[in-house]
C-alpha cells in the first residue's frame, strides 16, 4: 500500500513537473515572439531612416554616408538600364512625358501626343544603302560605250529595282485597319493621338 502511495505522488510530481515546464515553454515562446515583433519594427524603421536620409541628402552625404549612397545610386540607375533593355527587346519604349508604354518607332506618343525622341533623331538614323545597291548604281555610272551603257542602265535598273524592293519590302496595311485622317498612318483603336504625326484623334 505505502508503494502504491510513494508511486501515486510521483506521478503528480511528474506531472506538475511536465505542466510547469510546458507553461514555461509556451511563455517563453510567447515572448520570444514580441522580441522578434519589435526587432522586425527596428529594422523596418532602419530603413526608413536610411531611406529617408537618401532621399534628402543623396545629392551630398556626409563622408560616413557617401558609399552607401552612392552604392544605392548605381544600383538604381542599373535598374533603369535593365528595365530599357527590357522594353527593347519588347520592341517598346516609354514617353518621357506620361510615362505610356509605346512603339519603339513611333514618333509621337500614342497617348499624349508628345514627341519622342524617334522624331528628333530619325534624319540622323536613317540607313544607308546597301552595298549590293551601290554597286549596281556603280556598274551604271561605269559603262564604257552609249550602247552598252542604254543596255546596262536597262538591265541594271531592273536589277536595282529588284534589290530596292526586296530590301524595303514592309509590312501591307490591314485594309480593315484604322487610320489616322490627317497622315493615312495605321493606328490602334485604343490610340488618342497618332503615333505618326501626333494629330489629335478622339
Amino acid at each position: 500500500m505505502a508503494f502504491l502511495e510513494k508511486f501515486g505522488e510521483k506521478l503528480t510530481s511528474a506531472g506538475k513537473d511536465v505542466a510547469r515546464k510546458t507553461k514555461e515553454l509556451a511563455d517563453t515562446a510567447k515572448l520570444n515572439m514580441q522580441i522578434s515583433n519589435e526587432e522586425d519594427n527596428i529594422k523596418r524603421k532602419y530603413a526608413e531612416i536610411g531611406k529617408l536620409y537618401y532621399e534628402l541628402f543623396s545629392s551630398s552625404p556626409d563622408e560616413k554616408f557617401a558609399e552607401f549612397c552612392n552604392s544605392i545610386s548605381e544600383s538604381k540607375n542599373k535598374i533603369d538600364e535593365l528595365r530599357v533593355q527590357i522594353l527593347e527587346i519588347k520592341g517598346i519604349k516609354k514617353c518621357s512625358n506620361c510615362g505610356a508604354e509605346i512603339n519603339f518607332t513611333a514618333t509621337f506618343c500614342s497617348s499624349c501626343g508628345n514627341a519622342t525622341t524617334t522624331a528628333q533623331s530619325e534624319n540622323n538614323d536613317k540607313e544607308e544603302p546597301s552595298t549590293e545597291v551601290t554597286e549596281k548604281v556603280e556598274e551604271i555610272e561605269n559603262c564604257g560605250n552609249s550602247q552598252d551603257a542604254e543596255q546596262g542602265v536597262g538591265d541594271t535598273t531592273s536589277d536595282v529595282k529588284e534589290v530596292v524592293d526586296s530590301a524595303d519590302m514592309g509590312e501591307t496595311h490591314d485594309n480593315t485597319a484604322l487610320l489616322c485622317p490627317s497622315c493615312s498612318n495605321t493606328i490602334a483603336d485604343d490610340s488618342d493621338f497618332c503615333p505618326e504625326c501626333g494629330s489629335k484623334l478622339k
